[in-house]
């Protein structure tokens, strides 16, 4: 049986070759080293954070239905009274909204974020 260091190691070193094979253009080798990493330590033993990551993870890798099951389960072993736990969770939310995985595409120009000059512009005086 592996000590707990040694699995978050192992853990933590699939994330980064998954991701450095994302990189490379692997995508079907990058999916696989994340599976292979969410299969390999149940959420109950491993910190947030590290859900985080791997969140994140399937994200990049166009899997935003994996990344909210990740959320799912963190959401479950979460301690509400750990900031550093909830601060987790609420990031790996606001990562999967912000991708459109819950909402519809929008266009181009509505994806624009909005700067304080050009929205002065629209403002009409007298």
């Amino acid at each position: 049986m592996q000590s707990q260091g040694s699995l978050v190691t192992l853990f933590r070193n699939l994330v980064y070759l998954g991701g450095a094979r994302l990189e490379a253009g692997d995508r079907a080798g990058a999916l696989a080293a994340f599976d292979r990493a969410d299969r390999l330590v149940p959420a109950q033993n491993l910190e947030p954070v590290y859900h985080l990551y791997l969140g994140y993870a399937y994200l990049q890798a166009g899997q935003p239905g994996r990344a909210a099951a990740v959320a799912a389960r963190l959401a479950r072993a979460v301690d509400t009274t750990r900031l550093r736990d909830r601060a987790a969770l609420r990031t790996l939310e606001r990562l999967i909204a912000g991708t459109g995985a819950t909402r519809r595409r929008r266009s181009r120009r509505s994806r624009r974020t909005p700067t304080p000059s050009s929205a002065m512009s629209r403002v009409k005086l007298g």
